[in-house]
């Protein structure tokens, strides 16, 4: 299973997919990180939980699609995908 860890490279923030035993709570800490990092954006508490819901949504598909080792994944490529679900989200209301 991989996990997912934070990587701050300067002012640069990804994300790195891999094969890392023992450190369960790398997940959860990266969560806890991004949904600091989006409150700080001055967003309603909702649209933060539904951002966290959705890139919770997006790890899942991702291990779904058995996607566990991808060099780096930009925090901008986040937002841009948590942008489309929420497109997505308001074409079904």
């Amino acid at each position: 299973m991989g996990l997912y860890t934070v990587d701050l490279k300067g002012q640069e923030e990804s994300i790195e997919f891999g094969h890392i035993s023992g450190k369960h709570n790398e997940l959860e800490n990266y969560l806890d990180f991004l949904e600091t990092r989006l409150k700080l954006e001055n967003l309603r508490p909702r649209t933060v939980r539904n951002y966290m819901k959705w890139y919770k949504h997006y790890i899942n598909y991702c291990k779904g699609q058995r996607i566990y080792e991808l060099s780096e994944l930009n925090a901008n490529t986040i937002y841009d995908w948590l942008s489309i679900m929420e497109l997505q989200t308001q074409q079904k209301i």
